[in-house]
């Protein structure tokens, strides 16, 4: 029996319990290692508390989607491992993605976690090979990178705690979530805010230093460009948009997923300013509009051909 409570508003799911019973399954001493040990990507200073708030958003939004893949993959067989499962590092390095998926039974488990720990055992920033990335792919095992998300407030005007649970309220926030993207970093920088504004900028930026990136230059320069970055990508981007201050309970939203290649179809970098966090940020992005439900992961014929 799951620990969340689910709602199904046309495909996009609501997954919600009480904060109590969450922070009580989530609080742990390897969350507290996880934070002294996160790699920083914008703000280095941030004070622990900060960090520590952070860490277990994400780790509540990981928790929910567990709790939704064993509640809504019926008979798919489809199975889901926390990196958290699969580390030997004691928590001292960034975690290259945030799980696996895959499909009960499959005979490359074993060793796709054999190369895995191997990769991160000789790397110092926490990061796997292309060629285990490749592996994982082949043998249908896929890398997920879930983004967790605080509701913007502009989305969140006019909602209260008396009218929060009402269905159009939700329906209505359900439908504003849905104009934003799915995010995700570029490969070679992420802190040229400054200086770039879009893909176009982003790609003649990094041609300037080709060699330095090793990668030719010439004609076929952005679709080598395109070819590193997805092959560097998780297989799978989801990103989960979390309420905390409207109910008694955390809500998770769950819109859409991503494949990695689909966000270099009409590839778009955009930067995306927060104050004190990520002043200079660029993100990769792929509307939710355009993107598949979640729940229609467990079919989804480009991840699991018959």
């Amino acid at each position: 029996m799951s620990n969340y409570n689910f709602n199904n508003i046309e495909k996009n799911f609501l997954v919600f319990q009480k904060k109590e019973v969450v922070e009580e399954k989530i609080k742990n001493a390897v969350l507290y290692t996880q934070v002294n040990n996160t790699s920083e990507t914008w703000q280095k200073d941030r004070e622990y508390k900060e960090r520590y708030r952070n860490t277990l958003q994400g780790k509540i939004a990981e928790d929910m989607f567990i709790e939704f893949v064993m509640a809504k993959r019926n008979n798919s067989g489809i199975e889901y491992l926390s990196y958290d499962e699969i580390r030997m590092d004691e928590n001292k390095k960034h975690a290259p993605f945030d799980g696996l998926l895959y499909k009960r039974g499959n005979p490359c488990l074993s060793e796709a976690k054999k190369r895995i720990i191997r990769d991160l055992s000789i790397s110092g920033a926490g990061k796997i090979t292309v060629e285990t990335r490749n592996f994982l792919r082949d043998s249908r095992i896929y890398s997920v990178e879930i983004k967790s998300s605080m509701i913007p407030e502009r989305l969140l005007e006019g909602i209260c705690e008396s009218n929060f649970n009402q269905l159009e309220i939700q329906k209505k926030l359900v439908s504003m979530l849905r104009t934003l993207d799915i995010f995700s970093y570029p490969l070679y920088f992420r802190d040229k805010g400054e200086e770039i504004g879009d893909f176009t900028q982003y790609c003649n930026y990094i041609k300037s230093n080709a060699s330095q990136y090793g990668l030719p230059g010439g004609e076929k320069f952005c679709d080598e460009l395109i070819a590193n970055e997805i092959d560097n990508k998780s297989h799978i981007h989801t990103r989960i948009f979390i309420d905390k201050k409207h109910s008694k309970s955390y809500v998770g939203y769950f819109t859409g997923y991503a494949l990695n290649h689909e966000f270099f179809e009409e590839p778009k970098i955009i930067k995306m300013y927060r104050e004190g966090k990520s002043e200079k940020a660029l993100y990769y992005v792929f509307p939710i509009r355009k993107a598949r439900a979640l729940v229609d992961i467990f079919e989804d014929e480009r991840l699991w051909p018959s």
